[in-house]
């Protein structure tokens, strides 16, 4: 696939350092990391192969390569967690936890065409100016803690 390199920062933090006083009292923890930069070399090669063997066969295959030398970008990534006691050793709680990530840079395609019946494609190489690859999630879930 490619290579990402990230230089990040990042800050964290809870509201009660040691445990909190009460086991009814919610407890909180976060994290956030980010930077505004961020370099990639990233390469993605996808194939199509497709047969419709219907009178008369139609035949395409193609091998198509996608580069991205990106200079140029941007990354943030956090989490959070709530927790409260139920008993003195049950905690329930949930969590959220997300990222994004984009890259801008240069952008290359090289296609070969090995043979193309229906759409009559043309191998060659294109080069893509202001290309961008973004990248994005977000989770959540509860959870059930036991202590004994």
């Amino acid at each position: 696939m490619g290579k990402t390199w990230i230089p990040y920062v990042g800050l964290r933090g809870r509201n009660c350092k040691k445990p909190c006083p009460s086991i009814w009292d919610p407890e909180y923890r976060w994290r956030i990391i980010g930077s505004p930069l961020a370099w990639n070399k990233w390469r993605n090669a996808f194939d199509i192969n497709c047969r419709n063997n219907v009178a008369p066969p139609v035949i395409e295959v193609t091998r198509t390569e996608y580069e991205l030398d990106g200079n140029n970008g941007r990354f943030v990534e956090g989490s959070v967690e709530a927790t409260i006691g139920l008993t003195p050793s049950l905690r329930a709680g949930f969590w959220l936890t997300g990222s994004w990530y984009e890259i801008e840079g240069n952008g290359q395609v090289n296609a070969l065409v090995l043979q193309s019946d229906d759409f009559l494609g043309q191998a060659g190489t294109s080069s893509v100016a202001d290309s961008s690859y973004s990248k994005s999630f977000i989770a959540l879930g509860l959870q059930l803690e036991l202590g004994y």
